[in-house]
């Protein structure tokens, strides 16, 4: 087989089945078998039958077995050709009002990408051409910027003043050229890893602490040396040299604190203001409710570190008023990072919602909305911690040792599962073992008696519908469906039968049937 037709994709079904088609009419054309063979049958002029032979082959051998049963019976590469579109090239109203609301009601914030984007609009757009539905190239530009985000609008009307004919390539040129930065990724003050900013206080170099500093110890060693050798010193030259020693001693402890800082900063209980922090952050999940995937996959740090963005929640602070009073303030929005140093609320998310927050030597101040002081923070260390209440995360203990109230509790779970249960957790103690049957679990064990068969039928239509719904099924119709539900009247016995993608869609079948054939009642 030709190593252009190992290139092409094979056919898996209608998913694939227009780039499929591109790809093997591109195959066919390189190997001069498009021309002599499928636009020739189509012109009724006789082919080649080893040409004819060939193309069929190429045909079979580039889709998966699953599309067999479509041209098992097919005698020729054309008559092959036309049952696979057949089969997989729908032309309906159904299948050119799809494509029609994908193309507009394409949006650019919908997509990972601005290619993506453009990818996406252009080819449903050469979809409905194929399918005799023209969109002009006019048309697909238009809807190329209608689906843009208010921060194209510049570019929009810079074309629009340019008097540049608007078309597809030239819109899609222009996006990708004026692809605007993802604001994805939120910016944080605090982080976990502070060690590059770390200044030697004897080298004067950065990255390291003095204790640790290289030319420190060969300092030394030279000294050693030196005091190998028969010297003697006046008290004024002790004098320095003490005076010296203190001060290398002093350099050490503060490296010591700053190092304690940048490795050590560690509060899980405490809130800061942080004004360089563009999301509320949380080192913790313990109080965190509401949790939701998060918009932002990472967050980065002063020292261009990334770090993992867990998930998003709210969390409920107790904070202290400057009246002494415990005052519940929900935070929205928080991003639960294991890596973070410590737990900040942004400023400027803060102020976002009217809120005002104020700094000064002595602390900050946040004021809601009409100027009113809800909460204060003092500086430690260089920070400015708020004022809160530790919150208690709830906790549960074994209150009772009744068996039937544990059976209910864990969700009716037999002896046996009790005792395995008991075996790999804590906090349950004693054996358990249910000295009475639980009604419960008989009833749920029971099968319920058939109905009684009935025979009356409705007096008139619609006066009784029975319903039933099939599926999932295993493999899925050529629309992509793997339900059937049908609507079956008792009076006229006419079958009703919808075919649904989704068991969701059951309700939204039956109100449109019982709009459509209510009136008939």
């Amino acid at each position: 087989m030709s190593s252009f037709f190992n290139s092409v994709e094979k056919l898996k079904g209608r998913e694939n089945y227009d780039s499929w088609k591109v790809a093997m009419r591109a195959a066919l054309r390189i190997e001069k078998l498009w021309k002599d063979v499928i636009e020739l049958k189509d012109a009724g002029v006789k082919v080649d039958p080893e040409k004819d032979e060939e193309a069929l082959s190429r045909i079979t051998l580039c889709i998966e077995k699953v599309n067999y049963s479509h041209i098992q019976n097919a005698s020729s590469a054309k008559a092959a050709w036309d049952s696979l579109a057949a089969a997989y090239e729908d032309s309906g109203l159904s299948r050119r009002v799809a494509l029609l609301r994908t193309l507009v009601t394409s949006r650019y914030e919908n997509y990972s990408s601005a290619e993506q984007y453009c990818d996406e609009v252009l080819t449903t757009a050469q979809k409905l051409n194929d399918l005799k539905f023209v969109v002009s190239d006019e048309w697909v530009g238009t809807l190329l910027l209608a689906g843009l985000p208010d921060e194209y609008r510049p570019m929009i009307m810079g074309l629009e003043n340019s008097g540049t004919k608007i078309t597809g390539d030239i819109v899609k040129v222009k996006i990708l050229q004026d692809v605007k930065p993802s604001q994805n990724n939120d910016s944080a003050l605090v982080a976990k890893n502070r060690r590059k900013f770390l200044r030697c206080h004897t080298c004067n170099k950065v990255g390291h602490f003095s204790k640790d500093c290289h030319s420190r110890a060969s300092g030394a060693e030279s000294k050693q040396k030196d005091c190998k050798k028969p010297n003697y010193r006046s008290n004024k030259n002790n004098g320095s040299q003490k005076k010296y020693n203190d001060s290398v001693q002093k350099n050490n402890d503060k490296s010591e604190k700053q190092a304690w800082l940048a490795g050590s900063f560690k509060k899980e209980g405490s809130w800061y203001l942080d004004s360089g922090a563009s999301s509320h952050i949380s080192c913790t999940s313990v109080n965190l409710v509401n949790m939701q995937p998060a918009d932002s996959q990472t967050v980065s740090t002063a020292d261009q570190t990334d770090m993992v963005v867990k998930c998003k929640g709210r969390i409920d602070l107790n904070v202290i008023d400057p009246s002494r009073k415990v005052r519940e303030v929900q935070v929205n929005d928080v991003l639960f990072i294991p890596e973070a140093a410590a737990n900040l609320l942004s400023v400027s998310k803060i102020a976002s919602h009217g809120c005002t927050v104020t700094f000064s030597s002595k602390g900050g101040k946040v004021f809601d909305k009409n100027g009113v002081l809800i909460a204060t923070a003092s500086v430690e260390e260089g920070l400015y911690r708020l004022h809160t209440v530790p919150s208690t995360p709830q906790r549960s203990f074994l209150v009772t040792k009744d068996e039937a109230l544990w059976h209910r509790r864990l969700g009716h779970l037999n002896n046996k599962g009790i005792g395995v249960l008991k075996n790999n957790s804590h906090g349950i103690d004693t054996e358990y073992q249910m000295s009475s049957v639980c009604e419960v679990c008989l009833r749920g064990k029971h099968s319920r008696k058939p109905f009684r068969a009935s025979g009356k039928r409705a007096s008139n239509i619609l006066d009784l519908v029975h319903s039933d719904l099939v599926g999932p099924m295993e493999k899925q119709s050529f629309g992509g469906n793997r339900y059937i539900l049908t609507l079956i009247d008792d009076h006229s016995r006419k079958v009703f039968v919808y075919l649904l993608k989704e068991k969701s869609e059951v309700p939204k079948h039956i109100e449109e049937f019982i709009l459509i054939n209510g009136r008939y009642s």
